[in-house]
């Protein structure tokens, strides 16, 4: 994420889930080889997160870098997490601007 923030900041809620979705052929189609790794620390910085697609982007950014994916789904994250997505447990993720999530989440989050 450059300094300004990351590209799809200004998109829709509709655009953010396109993204994702490309995310995940990429990742799918491209083979990336990640290296798993395990008892790292990642920083999710919560400023941009303003609803659920931008969470996922969000994570898969702090993860595995620009445009990664981490999942889109609670059951695709948990899948992540299985192993070839770059990183398996134990891993510590720290929430940075956490009250932004939370305001923008709280509801939403259930819908």
């Amino acid at each position: 994420m450059s300094d300004s923030g990351p590209i799809w900041k200004n998109m829709s809620h509709h655009e953010k889930y396109l993204l994702l979705y490309r995310n995940r052929i990429r990742h799918c189609q491209t083979n990336i080889k990640y290296i798993d790794e395990s008892e790292k620390e990642y920083f999710l910085d919560g400023r941009y997160i303003r609803d659920i697609p931008s969470f996922y982007l969000s994570s898969g950014e702090a993860i595995n870098g620009e445009n990664g994916y981490f999942g889109t789904c609670l059951d695709s994250t948990e899948d992540c997490l299985c192993g070839g997505f770059g990183v398996i447990p134990p891993i510590t993720i720290h929430i940075t601007n956490a009250k932004g999530i939370e305001d923008s989440l709280s509801e939403m989050a259930w819908v």
